[in-house]
């Protein structure tokens, strides 16, 4: 088959060639199972007049992936398949934090995500990051699915445990929402890998380094508290024997003290 490409690229904006002077709107008609039956639009008609397709609730329940989506032209025996996907469940590289009350990911596995606290009778659309409000408090047993999105049905529904806080009231972990970086001695990178902001990410997959082939003796690490916070206890994860604070300082605008333990030496100052 010979086809001059300007007739393609003509095909592809108008669509004149095909039908012949009519335009694309009033001849366009989808069906949502498998081309077996013709949906109707606006006046009982398989057809519609706008240059937008909107589906009522009840086609948009009709769509699976078994049967995809099949657009066709009036006049025109060609169709178009959209390939709908089965949404995926909810796998590996996804952690429940349960300091923090969310579930955390090295990747974007928590985005598109909804969840259920009453066994799926109500889903509620999951934002994550350490800023939303979205937590899961408690003692529960939570579902978790991918919604439907893009080209994807929803996924499996996955449960995930969320356990209840056991800090005694002498020591209450401080959600890192309440935290903000504002300076550091060096970092390796800007990315995901070695960026300073991941030693305050609440996600054990990510850490900090400084620059890579350069003796730093003065690192230095500095956070803003949203308000004054009483702190007790200072808490990080190193990256194996990578990362282990030998000796350092804590420094604060205003009077603290500080306990070491283990084999970190750690002072306290007012700088």
């Amino acid at each position: 088959m010979k086809c001059d490409p300007k007739d393609l690229l003509l095909y592809a904006v108008t669509d004149r060639h095909w039908l012949h002077g009519r335009t694309l709107h009033e001849v366009v008609k989808e069906s949502l199972d498998g081309g077996v039956t013709l949906e109707e639009f606006e006046n009982g008609q398989t057809y519609t007049e706008n240059h937008k397709i909107v589906l009522t609730e009840d086609q948009v329940k009709k769509i699976n992936h078994e049967d995809d989506i099949v657009i066709g032209l009036r006049g025109v025996t060609t169709t178009h398949v959209i390939d709908i996907q089965k949404g995926s469940a909810v796998g590996n590289g996804i952690y429940v934090n349960d300091n923090e009350n969310m579930l955390i990911s090295y990747g974007n596995q928590t985005k598109n995500l909804e969840y259920s606290v009453d066994g799926g009778d109500t889903w509620h659309t999951y934002v994550p990051g350490l800023t939303s409000t979205t937590r899961v408090e408690g003692e529960v047993n939570a579902l978790f699915r991918y919604k439907a999105y893009g080209i994807y049905t929803a996924g499996e529904e996955t449960p995930i445990a969320f356990h209840a806080d056991t800090d005694p009231d002498t020591s209450k972990y401080l959600q890192l929402q309440h935290v903000e970086m504002v300076g550091f001695s060096s970092q390796n990178s800007t990315t995901a890998d070695h960026a300073a902001i991941n030693l305050l990410d609440g996600n054990a997959n990510t850490a900090w380094h400084s620059t890579y082939g350069v003796k730093d003796t003065q690192k230095y690490y500095t956070v803003k508290f949203d308000q004054v916070r009483f702190i007790s206890k200072l808490t990080y994860l190193p990256g194996g024997e990578n990362g282990r604070w030998a000796a350092g300082t804590v420094c604060s605008p205003i009077p603290m003290a500080i306990e070491a333990r283990d084999r970190t030496s750690t002072s306290a100052a007012r700088c």
